[in-house]
């Protein structure tokens, strides 16, 4: 579907195109919606901070079809080496952590660069064009709608019409800004650098390889092509502040990796933040990805929160521009994953302060904590179990939100296979869906054929009963794959399916 610039369409106008924005764009293609996409770069991303994708990620991306297409472009990380001045200490061993948990039961390796052009290239198959060199300027709310005054690649001005505006533009985002919203949080004291570099010498066979001494600490990650290597960290104690190149750094790199720097193919420096928008959603408004947070790299969690936020958007938007549902619908974004970003902001934060901390607890956790305690406690049977539902973000529930009724509504659909298939087949067509485990009722199954709402039995068993699954209660499935209903009475499935008009047309 070719994005659209007609106001009669009631359409999104997407600003920013990194991960957030052109995820969002294809969710808002796949379920009809007509948009605009801008951003201000003239191309796509050419260097990556964010390399993991995470299984909940690559489950939204099987609804939209192009998640082995994701993996093809990946590798599954096996193994992490934690070494100090070269001898490794330790190692945590990954791959398949989450058995049984999720369909994809590894953490993905795939640089954001490589990530964003995957997107990219869907989108591109289904004649979306994004408009590149392209900058907002300011929003202006209506009732109805937002006027947003862009400026082209040559310097020409555009007033745009649009139901809805999605700011996915960074951390520095103009949308936020234009709607006076708080971004409330912090920097992190301490300065960071990431580098492109050739290597000669001995490194630890990790996919990541930690090195962390009492006054260092930094991740070397093999990229393709011949002793190459990311490699990210703390900006050594004693290192001045100002314009720096990565030969200040360098010492204290080849110290504690025992690498020899033959190269450097790029090399920048930046600042940690944690921050949360003070609201997500303003008017006709929405935030995304870095415009409405911003946290420490631990786990990964960055991009792929990002992209939960506009697959969480996506289904709500398509349903109030085809006036399927009450447009109430909307406010439950912010509940949603304003709440989860909060938490998520606060969790990382003190695992992170820790970790860069010049202070003696600090040199403990770099020097004995992360070499010794780790790897130990890592070979405990639950501790990567733990880990993985984690910081896989499987367990990202919504209990609070207005869309949950029921005990144990708002979780994501536990995932459990099913002879040759699993639940999760039928969440691929990005509608809500209903499912059984064990006996339907003829009430439930009337509901579902006067709803036009796929019902789905599922016979049951102890490996159903071993995933969380209840027995015989209705699982009313949210287009995202979270439950909205969860019980067993027909009559109070009926009131949810009025109050949020879940009936949809054939």
């Amino acid at each position: 579907m070719q994005s659209s610039t007609d106001a009669q369409s009631k359409p999104v106008l997407i600003v920013g195109a990194g991960p957030t924005g052109l995820c969002l764009a294809l969710w808002l293609n796949r379920l009809g919606i007509s948009f605009r996409i801008i951003d201000q770069a003239s191309g796509p991303g050419t260097t990556s901070r964010a390399i993991i994708c995470h299984a909940r990620t690559l489950e939204m991306y099987q609804s939209l079809g192009i998640a082995e297409d994701m993996i093809s472009h990946g590798s599954k990380l096996q193994n992490v080496t934690i070494a100090q001045q070269g001898q490794i200490r330790g190692s945590l061993k990954f791959g398949n952590i989450g058995t049984g948990l999720s369909p994809f039961p590894f953490i993905l390796s795939l640089p954001q660069d490589i990530h964003e052009r995957v997107l990219l290239d869907h989108l591109q198959r289904a004649g979306v064009t994004i408009e590149r060199n392209t900058t907002l300027e300011s929003l202006k709310q209506h009732d109805d709608g937002v006027t947003a005054r862009v400026c082209g690649p040559h310097s020409d001005h555009e007033d745009i019409s649009a139901s809805y505006v999605a700011g996915c533009d960074g951390a520095r985002s103009t949308v936020r800004k234009s709607c006076g919203i708080k971004f409330e949080g912090g920097t992190y004291e301490q300065k960071f650098f990431v580098s492109d570099v050739n290597a000669t010498g001995h490194i630890p066979t990790g996919d990541v390889n930690i090195f962390a001494s009492g006054r260092n600490f930094c991740i070397a990650i093999p990229l393709p092509g011949e002793k190459r290597y990311r490699v990210l960290g703390l900006v050594p104690e004693g290192v001045k502040d100002g314009d720096l190149k990565f030969s200040d750094v360098q010492p204290a790199v080849e110290d504690n990796t025992r690498l020899g720097i033959t190269a450097v193919n790029w090399f920048s420096t930046y600042s940690v933040h944690h921050r949360v928008a003070s609201q997500f959603r303003e008017h006709n408004v929405f935030l995304l990805g870095d415009a409405a947070h911003v946290h420490s790299p631990v786990g990964g969690q960055g991009m792929n929160t990002g992209l939960g936020d506009a697959a969480n958007l996506a289904w709500k938007l398509a349903s109030c521009l085809k006036g399927t549902t009450d447009p109430k619908i909307l406010d439950t974004y912010h509940q949603e994953r304003a709440a989860f970003a909060t938490e998520l902001v606060n969790s990382t934060d003190r695992i992170f302060t820790l970790v860069q901390a010049r202070s003696f607890l600090g040199t403990v956790a770099r020097s004995f904590m992360l070499p010794y305690v780790l790897p130990i406690a890592f070979k405990l049977p639950w501790i990567p179990t733990f880990a993985f539902k984690k910081n896989s973000q499987i367990q990202i529930s919504y209990p609070q939100s207005d869309l949950s009724t029921g005990n144990g509504a708002g979780c994501r659909l536990p995932w459990v296979e099913t002879g040759e298939s699993d639940n999760y087949k039928s969440l691929e067509d990005s509608r809500w869906v209903m499912h059984v485990y064990g006996e339907a009722s003829d009430e439930v199954a009337t509901l579902a054929s006067e709803s036009y709402i796929p019902l789905h039995r599922y016979a049951w068993s102890d490996h159903v009963s071993k995933a969380g699954l209840v027995r015989d209660s209705v699982y009313l499935v949210r287009p995202d794959g979270y439950v909205g209903y969860l019980g067993t009475d027909p009559g109070e499935l009926g009131d949810y399916l009025k109050r949020w008009t879940v009936p949809e047309q054939k």
